[in-house]
């Protein structure tokens, strides 16, 4: 990626060779000095681009596993939640039918036990007209 060409020495816009300006010697040659820096400077931070990348790819995989795995764990939390959730709610249906005999059952014993206080009550009454009779003999 770096540009390897070589750097050429031009002459001036008059044709004057640089060697002949010897203030233009030294410009270039701190010119060459400086590119040759900035050079090696593109080259460090080619270096450094490349291993950002890397880096930067190693990271997005790691993070890429580590959502998957959270995402299959939540995919089966949600299905075990869905399962309990659904045992719920066929106990809260046992539950219902269950309570709902309870009420008849309890409905029934109400009648019956209606029956049998009409039943004493009944009793009470010929066991009251029997006390007179018995009190009618004396």
């Amino acid at each position: 990626m770096t540009d390897e060409r070589p750097i050429q020495t031009t002459s001036t816009l008059h044709g004057d060779n640089p060697q002949n300006h010897p203030n233009a010697s030294v410009g270039i040659s701190v010119l060459l000095e400086r590119m040759s820096v900035l050079r090696n400077d593109n080259i460090a931070l080619q270096e450094q681009i490349v291993q950002n990348v890397l880096q930067f790819q190693q990271q997005e995989k790691q993070t890429d596993e580590i959502l998957e795995k959270t995402l299959r764990h939540l995919s089966m939390t949600n299905d075990n939640l869905t399962i309990e959730n659904n045992n719920l709610k066929e106990e809260v249906s046992n539950l219902k039918h269950q309570m709902n005999r309870l009420i008849e059952d309890k409905n029934q014993l109400q009648k019956e036990n209606n029956i049998l206080k009409q039943q004493a009550d009944h009793l009470q009454k010929e066991n009251n007209i029997l006390k007179q009779q018995v009190n009618d003999l004396q």
